[in-house]
């Protein structure tokens, strides 16, 4: 589907929902004008009781009965149906915008940012979907008031008339102050946005967080005003959205006086200033539903227009190739002749970045990577398994160039970040890989802490080593002839890092595996068949 063109402020909910739904709206506002009829007959109804005998009292009451059941199933069918539809939509809104991030290069994920990301997917959301039934009730109030108007033109035209003026006065003051509201309601999203950001700061960095007193005071007073901001322009929102509310609420209470005391003195009967007050208590509970349903637009109108903008930012990046299901390639050698990647600046400053770069691979050998805090290790470990594209140079696979943007490189490496995630589950691997994962535990000496249960790790609450040891055992078992390892051993106990560059590599290497392991103990150098060092981007030779 492509990008619509900009949404004007007001339609960005229609313009994300509206093309996406899969059931036609007009049989859904047919079944709400049928509602708001109904409804308008238990008026009617209503506004006769004590005026007619008993003779046609039981056939008023089957008419009520009877609009009754009809009000309440044409209600229930059309919430019912809408509700389904919108979280279907939202479904496959949230599944898409992962499907375009899943076809994303790292980079731009990485500017796009976990905080922005898990806002508009989770947080947003969730706004639209709670916004539903308050916008169909709102959609149906809109038309029972609607019927109830013409009811009441029917009724006086006098009433008509005070009770238009009066409906318009409250609309027009409501809707000038709702663009205030809005612009509020949005200002405090982009707050809880940056503070959600420091949070994830908190949580994440909880360790360092904790050790130092200075940046955990800092951090605090950072979030606790991101916070404070966004409570105070939510706070303002709300109050005005209140205010305007009672507003709306007196102006239909002074109304209501006038008819009381206005129309008899222009000579209407009692029954009819009778009937046309009920007719406006009705309009002022439906208005009290139009009112919060368009408050709810208001809220749903922020969310929708952050998705909107994500959407239309994903759309505008070239995707990458689709990845492919095939077994990795036999794997003999891998080139990078003069290959360069800068990152992304701030403003036209130039961001950091490596190379030239030349490098040879070969199956079998093991080569140990060193360098520097900000040496471009991380970077370079990126690009060679394709998370990066090279932006210059050529990347040749077993001696044949691969083309610009080409991501056949991820389908033969394994890696294990050195800001690794670990799940539970063991995630696309078969169930007949049990008995390795068994056997992998035992020879990285967590069989005593971990079991494999149901496809799961019985547990990843361990040291950080232990999770690391976890961590190689899931890239393990992605069968890829080429293993990156970014300071795997930095965080093991002296005992296990003994074996794994005494042991564990050597084997690995034994069963043909190309190891490219980020490496700073000096005194298991010997370990390796090539150690190469990072320096300002520059890879050399040690």
């Amino acid at each position: 589907m492509t990008e619509p063109a900009q949404a004007r402020p007001g339609l960005r909910l229609w313009a994300l929902i509206g093309p996406e739904l899969r059931v036609p709206v007009w049989p859904l506002l047919a079944l709400s004008a049928v509602a708001g009829l109904a409804n308008t007959a238990i008026l009617a109804v209503l506004g006769t009781v004590g005026q007619s005998g008993s003779e046609p009292a039981l056939r008023n009451l089957v008419i009520l009965l009877a609009a009754i059941a009809v009000y309440a199933g044409c209600q229930i069918h059309v919430a019912r149906v809408t509700a389904m539809e919108v979280e279907g939509v939202l479904s496959r809104l949230r599944l898409g915008l992962l499907e375009k991030l899943s076809r994303t290069d790292l980079a731009t994920f990485e500017r796009l940012g976990r905080a922005r990301l898990v806002a508009s997917l989770s947080g947003d959301v969730q706004s639209i979907s709670a916004s539903a039934v308050p916008i169909v009730s709102a959609a149906q109030a809109a038309l029972q008031l609607l019927f109830a108007v013409i009811y009441l033109f029917m009724l006086s035209k006098l009433a008509f008339v005070l009770g238009t003026i009066g409906v318009t006065l409250a609309a027009v003051a409501y809707i000038r102050r709702l663009k205030v509201m809005g612009a509020k309601l949005a200002l405090s999203a982009g707050k809880d946005q940056e503070a959600l950001e420091g949070i994830e700061d908190a949580l994440r960095g909880a360790g360092q967080v904790k050790q130092n007193s200075a940046r955990s005071a800092a951090l605090r007073d950072h979030v606790a005003a991101l916070s404070t901001r966004a409570a105070t322009a939510r706070r303002e929102a709300q109050e005005g959205i209140g205010s305007m509310t009672l507003f709306g609420q007196m102006m239909f209470f002074l109304l209501l006086g006038m008819m009381v005391w206005v129309l008899p003195a222009w000579g209407l009967a009692g029954p009819t200033v009778a009937k046309a007050a009920m007719v406006l208590l009705f309009v002022l509970g439906a208005i009290g539903s139009l009112l919060q349903g368009v408050t709810t637009v208001a809220i749903a109108e922020t969310a929708a227009a952050r998705l909107l903008d994500l959407r239309a930012e994903l759309a505008r990046l070239p995707p990458e190739p689709p990845p492919r299901d095939a077994p990795p390639p036999p794997f003999e050698s891998l080139q990078l002749r003069h290959v360069v990647y800068r990152h992304a600046g701030e403003g036209d400053a130039p961001g950091f970045g490596i190379g030239p770069i030349d490098l040879d691979l070969r199956r079998g050998e093991i080569v140990f990577l060193s360098g520097g805090n900000g040496a471009g290790k991380s970077t370079l470990i990126k690009v060679l398994a394709g998370l990066y594209p090279a932006q210059g140079g050529v990347v040749a696979l077993n001696g044949t160039d691969l083309p610009p943007g080409d991501v056949s490189l991820r389908r033969v490496m394994a890696v294990v970040h050195s800001d690794f995630h670990l799940a539970a589950r063991l995630w696309g691997v078969p169930p007949s890989e049990a008995p390795r994962v068994r056997l992998l535990l035992r020879e990285l000496g967590l069989d005593a802490k971990v079991t494999l249960r149901d496809g799961a790790f019985s547990t990843v609450d361990l040291s950080v080593g232990q999770r690391k040891r976890l961590a190689l055992i899931v890239a393990l078992l992605e069968r890829r002839p080429v293993l990156v390892l970014d300071e795997f051993a930095a965080d093991q106990d002296p005992d296990f890092r003994r074996r794994f560059y005494r042991e564990i590599l050597p084997a690995m290497k034994a069963d043909g595996l190309t190891v490219l392991a980020v490496t700073h103990d000096d005194d298991h150098f010997d370990a390796c068949d090539r150690r190469l060092v990072m320096e300002d981007g520059v890879l050399r030779p040690a």
